[in-house]
């Protein structure tokens, strides 16, 4: 075979393994050289020297490489050894994800295709996808379409098939599998159980863990001991997979640390209020957003929970967040994510009675001066008509392409404010996310600041719009919405 180029390293299940791999290559002309944790240092660097130089192609090795020794020219890696370790699974492919002159790509072959029943296989998937993924049957399905630009995973049939039925199969009965996991969990091992360790351990989607039962619901069941009974558990269960997608700082760490004690009627409190409970305080029978949090800390289960969640989410940010200044007074922060009633209590567009306009994706606030833009990059043609899927973008991280409604045109109030948004000192805000939701739970917009400039203004019904962000977009959220060019 053409082995020019190779520098592979194989991951064995023990140390006899690797010996037998290493023996196995080297009959079959297949230049290998073993290293395990008796190898003495002074052969290790000879035989990693020999694979920089191509006079080895193949390493065998247990864990002596997965980390702490770096091969940026490592091309391949051979997995022949399934690991419960998420940690131990990620060192061992970072081996092959440095860059170095002239390597174009890591080749991993995978060769565990009989694996105990137990084996977690999803969560190493989950781990190489982006963020805000599909399901995992579903990326599956459909080729990984989340994984980070220039990857791609290819299964052969039968491995492919296999895979498949597997996760389904996990995911199929999510209270067995989320009890099972919970009532055998080591705190030896893993430490205390929160709810941050549940989802790294398991590698679920939070959304998909609190869709139908609380935090605290779970830990009864699968500890068979009497179900939490907070007063409006049917109300706020639902304020949960919302808070697992917010990630302003500020409000996250208001959450986990339970510190509501200078919560006023101002539009932080309303902001912080409409998270909660997704509905003006009036329609709720309160007289205060203070009231509205009294009654909220009644309800102990749920506000331990949330205080769980909102650290879990304190500590995965996708992207740097940051305070900027806008015109007016203002909560919101740069590339944090918010749900658009929070959005509008923010910008004096929803209230203590009303909650504002809803389902509409431009919103005007004439008091502030404001434009308030909520843009779903790629949307689902059984949910938006053809009048409302507009065309809208991102060109580059500064550049974004936005179309306004099909009835307007440049003559109009709305028109003229827009071409002329600086002279008339009107603020443009724009919001973005890539899909409307995240499994059963409505998507947060991502707030990607002011724009700073109108490049150009295109055709009449609708109106196309080339818009300079004064802040560059994350470069994560950029890559993620360029598939709907």
């Amino acid at each position: 075979p053409e082995l020019s180029g190779i520098e592979a390293v194989g991951f064995c299940a023990g140390v006899r393994h690797a010996e037998y791999m290493t023996l196995k290559f080297n009959e079959a002309s297949l230049p290998a050289a073993l290293i395990v944790g008796s190898t003495p240092v002074e052969e290790r660097d000879h035989i990693l020297n020999g694979l920089r130089q191509g006079k080895i192609n193949f390493v065998f090795t247990v864990d002596v490489l997965s980390e702490g020794i770096d091969i940026p020219e490592m091309n391949m890696a051979l997995f022949l050894r399934p690991t419960e370790s998420l940690t131990v699974f990620l060192q061992q492919l970072g081996r092959g994800l440095r860059h170095a002159p002239g390597k174009e790509c890591l080749t991993v072959l995978d060769f565990i295709g009989q694996m105990h029943a137990d084996y977690r296989l999803h969560k190493q998937f989950a781990a190489l996808l982006m963020r805000n993924r599909l399901r995992l049957d579903h990326e599956l399905a459909g080729d990984f379409p989340s994984l980070p630009p220039g990857c791609s995973i290819q299964l052969e049939r039968v491995a492919r098939d296999r895979i498949l039925s597997k996760i389904k199969e996990a995911f199929s009965n999510l209270k067995d599998f989320v009890c099972e996991t919970i009532s055998t969990w080591d705190e030896s091992v893993h430490g205390s159980l929160t709810f941050g360790k549940l989802i790294e351990e398991t590698g679920l989607a939070p959304t998909q863990v609190l869709r139908n039962k609380s935090w605290s619901e779970w830990k009864a069941t699968a500890l068979e001991q009497p179900l939490p009974a907070d007063p409006q558990m049917k109300d706020l269960r639902k304020f949960l997979p919302r808070l697992a997608l917010r990630t302003d700082p500020e409000m996250l760490k208001q959450i986990a640390t339970q510190d509501f004690s200078n919560v006023v009627d101002d539009h932080a409190g309303l902001m912080l209020h409409y998270l909660i409970w997704n509905r003006p305080p009036s329609a709720l029978g309160y007289g205060s957003v203070a009231e509205s949090f009294r009654s909220w800390q009644s309800n102990g289960s749920i506000v331990a929970d949330a205080s769980e969640i909102a650290a879990w989410g304190g500590s995965n940010y996708a992207w740097p967040i940051s305070s900027i200044e806008l015109p007016y007074s203002s909560s919101l922060k740069l590339h944090a994510s918010y749900g658009s009633n929070e959005i509008k209590a923010d910008l004096g567009a929803a209230s203590f009675t009303s909650s504002g306009q809803a389902g509409v994706g431009v919103i005007h606030v004439p008091e502030k001066k404001t434009y308030i833009h909520l843009i779903t990059f790629i949307k689902d043609e059984r949910k938006y008509s053809p009048t409302t899927r507009y065309h809208d973008y991102p060109i580059s991280e500064f550049l974004l392409h936005w179309q306004s409604q099909s009835t307007a045109t440049r003559d109009s109030v709305s028109g003229q404010n827009y071409l002329h948004f600086k002279e008339r000192d009107y603020t443009i805000l724009f919001f973005a996310r890539i899909y409307d939701s995240v499994g059963h739970e409505t998507a947060p917009f991502v707030f990607l600041g002011p724009a700073e400039e109108l490049v150009s203004a295109t055709g009449d019904r609708p109106i196309n719009m080339v818009w300079r962000l004064k802040y560059a977009m994350p470069a994560a959220l950029l890559e993620e919405a360029k598939p709907v060019l």
